[in-house]
């Protein structure tokens, strides 16, 4: 066993980011509802603009997909297509906030991403705002909400770093764990005959009191076999994914980025993977890498996430944020605590222990993506860059 500096999971970071889009929505709805009325009643209609740019072939591929968010904070819900080139994709995603407090004030929005292998930049596009980020190839993620959200609250400053580890606090890792099994169970997604595949992903470490950290990455898999309807578009998406691949350093194994969606993977390499010392995070690609294949084309995936922490890299929680009753952003165990408390209180019906111990047992995230249509479609060529009438917003 080795010993290494374990960075919390589910951070605080992450949670203190969170709460700050939350009131940066409330107060953009806010603002938006004083001065609609005054902005409907004397803007024109735009100009009508006519799109001659060719039209081009490439493999489109639908999706729908549902994320709990993390502890069911910021779920959300969407449909997304992309349109896919040997060399350059874009991606329009429709999203909402599903649950039962943001569905009522964060509103429906409209992004899209323009990744070009060809020139080495990607665009973010907010079609609402007309307004876009451009980044060096591999720079932007797109990962819809919730990134655009903490990276706005991390671009402000308006967060703390994490601490290290308390003296004397020395974090075992006890066990990696990568496997890769087909299960023989068959069923139908969306018209697509399909066979299961399970990941079973462990990461778990103790401390020298016996304190335990548990993380369990659970990942289903179904895949269909390729038909000559879905060839030609599989064969192009195909030779994107191994363009991307070759243009990106320090990627994942093949068998990882075919199983879990892009977005998934994005949140998982944020608020874990980049919280692993460079041996474990070596080790563990090698676990990957050192699998099973995966047959056919996934048309859909489950990523779960558990985590459970009582080490002694849990932080004591501060007593001044009980008494107040806020959100306490100082450390993983405060923040789920007060977070859990502000939970219950605008649950009805519902007894508050029992609310508390849900909210306790609930996995970190669930990210479903199911596919729904795989095909041939046109594309103007305009949509393959950043377009004209929407404000740049910064380069990273």
């Amino acid at each position: 066993m080795q010993t290494t500096r374990y960075k919390l999971v589910g951070r605080a970071v992450l949670f203190r980011r969170a709460v700050l889009f939350r009131r940066a929505v409330l107060f953009s709805r806010a603002v938006l509802f004083s001065g609609s009325s005054l902005l409907v009643s004397c803007a024109s209609k735009p100009a009508v603009v006519v799109d001659n740019t060719p039209l081009l072939r490439a493999a489109q591929v639908t999706t729908s997909y549902s994320s709990t968010g993390f502890k069911g904070f910021l779920a959300s819900e969407g449909t997304q297509d992309s349109y896919t080139f040997p060399n350059m994709r874009r991606t329009n995603r429709t999203s909402k906030f599903s649950g039962s407090i943001m569905s009522k004030i964060g509103g429906a929005a409209s992004r899209s991403d323009i990744v070009r292998i060809d020139k080495g930049l990607e665009w973010e596009l907010d079609n609402k705002k007309k307004e876009y980020y451009e980044c060096g190839f591999g720079g932007c993620g797109g990962i819809g909400t919730i990134k655009e959200s903490m990276f706005q609250a991390e671009s402000e400053g308006e967060f703390e770093e994490e601490e290290d580890l308390p003296p004397g606090c020395v974090i075992t890792v006890t066990e990696q764990k990568f496997e890769i099994s087909k299960t023989g169970q068959s069923r139908e997604v969306n018209g697509f005959p399909a066979e299961e595949y399970l990941i079973d992903w462990r990461y778990n470490a103790r401390d020298d009191e016996g304190g335990k950290l548990e993380n369990l990455f659970t990942i289903n898999i179904w895949t269909t076999k390729q038909t000559p309807a879905m060839t030609e578009a599989l064969s192009v998406q195909d030779q994107f994914e191994v363009n991307y691949r070759q243009a990106l350093s320090g990627e994942y194994p093949d068998v990882v980025t075919k199983a879990i969606p892009r977005d998934a993977l994005a949140m998982l390499e944020r608020f874990f993977l980049d919280s692993l010392s460079d041996e474990d995070l070596s080790k563990l690609k090698g676990l990957m890498a050192n699998n099973v294949a995966i047959e056919g084309f996934p048309v859909s995936t489950k990523t779960k996430w558990d985590a459970r922490n009582n080490t002694c890299a849990v932080p004591e929680e501060p007593e001044q944020a009980e008494e107040k009753d806020v959100i306490n952003t100082s450390s993983v165990k405060g923040l789920l605590g007060s977070l859990s408390k502000q939970i219950v209180k605008q649950e009805v019906g519902k007894k508050k222990a029992e609310k508390a111990r849900e909210f306790e047992l609930a996995p970190i995230f669930v990210y479903i993506q199911d596919v729904t249509s795989v095909k041939m479609a046109d594309i103007r060529e305009s949509q393959l860059s950043a377009p004209v009438g929407y404000k740049l917003l910064t380069r990273r």
